[in-house]
């Protein structure tokens, strides 16, 4: 098979020094040249809808667009501060991605594929599963590809989910959080490197969800919380696991019916 050669950088370029490396990247992004920047990243996209192999140039595309929004949902993590310039609303929000293509998703339980935990209230049942109370932000999914995870606040005993490891540990697969320590693959390299950084794609494929499906298989054997980190993308229980390298994990299983059948066809 010849190489894929890989297209002009012009656009992504622009997409991270004008877009996620501002000061205020809400205001760059109602520069009438950003939004339609934006939006020839988003076309590049298309590619990634459905699970199956894809040009490196596109993973790298998709984690640019996605850092983009990982600024905009800054918003709706706390502490904010009265200097803060990120001032995007939910609807806003909404309205842009959808208006890019993306698909807004409302999970009516919790799943961590579909949703990451933004707190937790402790059940009376120490045992108790987790329950989905109040979304915080929603789930963006492109085509068959899960694009962000919503945002929840979670009901659930104690010996589950350990509230301060949940709400605190370090987020995976994040590059820039208001709320607790991230890292991604990006992480330790310069500004110019960094946007040939890929995307993790995660798919609901049929019945099936599929975690980190690019994941390179590791030599060494799997380490005991490795599906807690892919699943969650950070620790829930104690001790948290802070100095993980999670990237090679991936995984398979049944995809709750519930959730599957949200998605569009």
């Amino acid at each position: 098979m010849a190489p894929v050669a890989d297209p002009p950088l012009d656009n992504m370029r622009a997409v991270y020094h004008w877009l996620y490396g501002e000061r205020d990247p809400v205001a760059e992004l109602r520069r009438a040249d950003a939004y339609a920047v934006l939006a020839a990243a988003v076309s590049e996209l298309e590619p990634l809808r459905t699970w199956g192999p894809v040009a490196p140039y596109v993973l790298s595309d998709a984690y640019a667009v996605h850092r983009v929004d990982a600024w905009l949902r800054l918003g709706f993590q706390q502490p904010l501060r009265d200097d803060e310039p990120i001032d995007v609303t939910v609807d806003a929000y909404v309205e842009l991605w959808r208006g890019l293509g993306l698909s807004v998703i409302a999970p009516p339980t919790f799943h961590p594929f579909f949703v990451e935990i933004v707190d937790v209230e402790a059940a009376e049942d120490p045992g108790a599963a987790p329950t989905l109370i109040e979304l915080v932000w929603p789930c963006l999914m492109w085509g068959r590809m899960l694009f962000t995870r919503a945002g929840a606040r979670v009901r659930a005993g104690a010996d589950v989910i350990d509230r301060q490891v949940a709400c605190t540990s370090t987020m995976y697969w994040a590059h820039v959080r208001r709320d607790r320590p991230c890292q991604d693959l990006s992480t330790g390299w310069g500004s110019n490197s960094q946007w040939g950084t890929d995307f993790r794609r995660d798919y609901v494929d049929g019945d099936l969800l599929r975690y980190n499906v690019d994941a390179k298989p590791d030599r060494f054997a799997p380490k005991a919380r490795d599906d807690e980190l892919l699943r969650h993308r950070c620790s829930v229980r104690a001790p948290a696991l802070d100095d993980a390298f999670p990237y090679y994990s991936t995984a398979v299983e049944p995809a709750p019916a519930a959730l599957r059948d949200l998605l569009p066809p």
